[in-house]
């Protein structure tokens, strides 16, 4: 059995690993239900759910400081588009996405695309959002948009056959420990960088990563104690 993570947490780390990946985030997306009456109750108006982590990468990006190109994670396969990313963190045996995609509901993709901006008129808006129903995945020569679950379970060959993308809390943490941070090294730039205006966890998670004298097994084992 998988040992479970915070869920609060990971969800942190996932905002934090599509930050340092070029993505401008949005976390916490509600997705309001006020056209239907039965989610009104009392002058309150439920949702349809929430999306864990929203994120836009705009086509050109990368952050270089003198000669160091900052490393991105192949594992996102970043490309020269508007790239969205609709992430769902998921942790311990939990594998699969919520009810909006289960139970295929239209109103609430629709919802999601409109914030996002790109697409002008309805009539797109609704193929989009039929796409990736369907597919979990939208692409033109502009714009990209796509469900990536993160979590520390693979989903189901159901989910993998219908084109979900899964990045595993293995991977983003391989990432932050073994690349991100040893990009620097590697330069002979210096051993870490300033971020103190960041939050605590991620704080610390550098900390740990930026430690030369331990192991990359010693580290991500002291990485997995900070999210449980």
């Amino acid at each position: 059995m998988t040992t479970k993570i915070d869920g609060k947490k990971f969800e942190l780390l996932t905002k934090w690993y599509l930050r340092l990946n070029g993505y401008f985030t949005v976390d916490n997306f509600i997705i309001h239900a006020a056209d239907d009456s039965q989610r009104i109750s009392n002058g309150k108006v439920s949702n349809y759910t929430d999306i864990d982590v929203l994120g836009i990468r705009m086509p050109f990006h990368y952050e270089k400081t003198g000669e160091l190109e900052i490393k991105n994670d192949m594992s996102l396969d970043c490309i020269e588009k508007i790239d969205i990313v609709i992430g769902e963190c998921k942790t311990g045996e939990q594998n699969g996405l919520n009810k909006i995609w289960t139970k295929e509901n239209f109103k609430a993709i629709e919802y999601l695309i409109r914030f996002c901006g790109v697409f002008k008129d309805n009539k797109s808006i609704e193929h989009v959002a039929s796409t990736l129903i369907k597919q979990l995945a939208y692409e033109d020569d502009q714009y990209r948009l796509r469900t990536i679950l993160f979590g520390q379970k693979e989903p189901n060959k159901e989910w993998l056959n219908k084109g979900l993308k899964f990045i595993s809390a293995n991977q983003i943490i391989d990432f932050l420990v073994g690349e991100r941070g040893e990009c620097w090294v590697k330069t002979n730039i210096g051993s870490e960088s300033f971020h103190d205006s960041w939050d605590s966890q991620i704080k610390s998670i550098f900390k740990i990563a930026n430690d030369q004298s331990k192991s990359k097994e010693k580290i991500t084992n002291e990485v997995f104690e900070i999210l449980k």
